[in-house]
């Protein structure tokens, strides 16, 4: 084992004989202090996928390293018209129904939470994809006591089914 090594992980060589010594404070809290390091650095990843089904749309989240999702808005490109804004509270579920609020699901933490619509207004259901249009999505995500948010694109075909998604900016 290299010096170094042989320290960490408390080994110790007298006469060409190593031998194993309990590590010091100092080495436990080297040790520590790697690891956390490098679990702070470790990449966050988030990706999502839209799906259709007879007249149901799905988003499906796809989240590394994350706490949850906070919010959702999705709006019409060319108009800048407003879809749906909804408030999730750390939604943390694979999947979500458009025009469908949560009303009850378990957070990071294993509270209990529930998610709220912002628009359209009195929980109304959002008005369905028009054809041949573009839409963004954005949609803020935490985690640990950051946050931070994700954008992505997508297009419908003549009948209103989305073909395309693709994320923007990153």
């Amino acid at each position: 084992m290299r010096p170094m090594v042989r320290w960490l992980a408390g080994m110790e060589l007298n006469n060409n004989v190593m031998r194993y010594r309990k590590p010091g404070m100092k080495q436990i809290s080297l040790v520590l202090t790697a690891v956390l390091f490098a679990s702070c650095s470790l990449p966050r990843k988030f990706l999502l996928a839209i799906k259709q089904d007879d007249n149901r749309t799905y988003f499906e989240f796809s989240m590394h390293r994350y706490n949850g999702l906070l919010g959702l808005r999705l709006w019409k490109t060319d108009t800048k018209e407003l879809l749906w804004d909804m408030n999730l509270n750390y939604y943390r579920e694979e999947r979500l129904e458009y025009g469908n609020v949560p009303k009850f699901f378990l957070s990071f933490n294993g509270a209990q939470q529930r998610a709220t619509q912002n628009f359209p207004a009195d929980n109304q259901k959002p008005r369905a994809f028009q054809p041949n249009s573009r839409f963004m999505v954005d949609i803020d995500l935490i985690y640990d006591t950051s946050s931070t948010s994700r954008m992505f694109s997508f297009k419908t075909d003549a009948d209103g089914r989305i073909v395309s998604v693709s994320p923007e900016g990153h």
